[in-house]
């Protein structure tokens, strides 16, 4: 009986894990850091302006949330990692594809957005964010992937305008200054050979 049980529950296991296979899951936090300080000068109590600075921070938590969801990020993510291609079956190669690539892709967004949790950790100023794979390395590198996309759509976003055009401005001066600055090294070393 003992024997009977043992192997019971062996086969049991082996057949779990062939069907559901052993999942991988890879996590990352982000720390939100308040970008604007919205004190107010009041002679009212510390507790208003305390819940003032908890109301922005929860709708600045809940904004990155919503960003880290997005379906432009999130197909970017599909994009880079190969995902819309590689969720395939093997007989997907007799059968006809519908919709071309869009479809492909949209499908791949719709099956990241199943296994990614994004969520904000209560009582602090930070997103967890988590991805669950049957593929260890799919899994790191699918949340590395976000990770660098969403610090550059963070940075679009929250960038000051005209920014980029002052560098540009700074780059070009700078490039005029260098040219210059050779040109009177080359009339030195001609005029002392």
């Amino acid at each position: 009986v003992v024997v009977v049980a043992f192997l019971a529950t062996f086969a049991g296991v082996v057949v779990a894990v062939l069907l559901f296979g052993i999942k991988y899951q890879s996590q990352t936090e982000i720390l939100v850091k308040h970008q604007r300080s919205d004190n107010v000068v009041s002679p009212d109590t510390k507790t208003d302006q305390e819940q003032i600075s908890d109301n922005a921070r929860e709708r600045e938590i809940n904004t990155e949330v919503a960003l880290l969801q997005s379906g432009g990020l999130l197909s970017q993510v599909v994009k880079e990692c190969g995902l819309a291609s590689s969720h395939h079956h093997f007989w997907s190669s007799w059968l006809p594809s519908w919709g071309g690539q869009e479809s492909q892709t949209a499908k791949a967004v719709h099956k990241l957005q199943k296994h990614l949790e994004v969520e904000a950790l209560p009582d602090s100023n930070m997103i967890q964010v988590r991805y669950t794979s049957h593929d260890p390395e799919k899994a790191a590198r699918v949340l590395k992937t976000l990770d660098k996309l969403y610090i550059a759509k963070h940075v679009a976003v929250y960038r000051p305008a005209g920014v980029l055009n002052f560098f540009q401005k700074e780059m070009q001066r700078y490039k005029k200054e260098l040219s210059s600055a050779e040109v009177q090294l080359a009339s030195f070393n001609t005029q002392q050979d």
